[in-house]
């Protein structure tokens, strides 16, 4: 019951987002279940009146206690997905800076609940050694489908924690089309 919630929120905030990202031209390509966990990591840390705020936006209505839960649930359902033809690949992952502190319940609750492997490295001393690494294992995780996911300008030596969500989908169409029937024309779109 919690996960049919879950992706109901996840529902409302995926049209909440596209809403407004469609006021911009151009094409839009957005993970809202990606986007929805990544900020569920964080919310998980969030108090008083950041987390309400992030409640409100990201439309979650259950409590923390059926929340995170349902996260792991419907993340090993998708992950179940990959057994019957489709290719789904969701790597989640944060890198604090070395040093940097973090309450053990948070570290324990997001790599329970979200599968989150918690790295340190050197943002201020070996920024872009830090980059590389964080690159690799998007790579590796993501099955060498997504490669170079940050920047060189994307970090800096003032950087304390990157949290990586990275979402790769292959599938079939139930109904596919016969390529004798297409042809290359302009697009428009209204």
């Amino acid at each position: 019951m919690n996960v049919a919630t879950l992706a109901r929120d996840n529902a409302a905030f995926a049209l909440s987002l596209f809403d407004r990202l469609s006021r911009e031209a151009g094409n839009i390509v957005f993970s809202p279940f990606g986007i929805s966990a990544a900020l569920g990591m964080v919310y998980a840390g969030a108090r008083g009146n950041t987390e309400k705020q992030m409640a409100a936006a990201l439309h979650y209505s259950l409590g923390r206690s059926e929340m995170h839960p349902a996260f792991e649930e419907l993340g090993n359902r998708l992950n179940a997905l990959e057994r019957s033809g489709i290719l789904l690949r969701v790597a989640n992952s944060l890198w604090p800076q070395e040093g940097c502190p973090f309450l053990e319940g948070y570290l324990t609750l997001v790599r329970r609940h979200y599968g989150v492997p918690v790295t340190p490295v050197d943002y201020s001393g070996a920024c872009e050694s830090a980059r590389l690494t964080i690159n690799r294992w998007v790579e590796n995780g993501t099955g060498g489908r997504i490669s170079g996911l940050l920047q060189p300008a994307d970090l800096s030596p003032l950087t304390r924690l990157v949290l990586v969500n990275a979402v790769c989908f292959k599938g079939s169409w139930a109904s596919r089309f016969d390529v004798g029937d297409t042809m290359l024309e302009p697009f428009h779109v209204l």
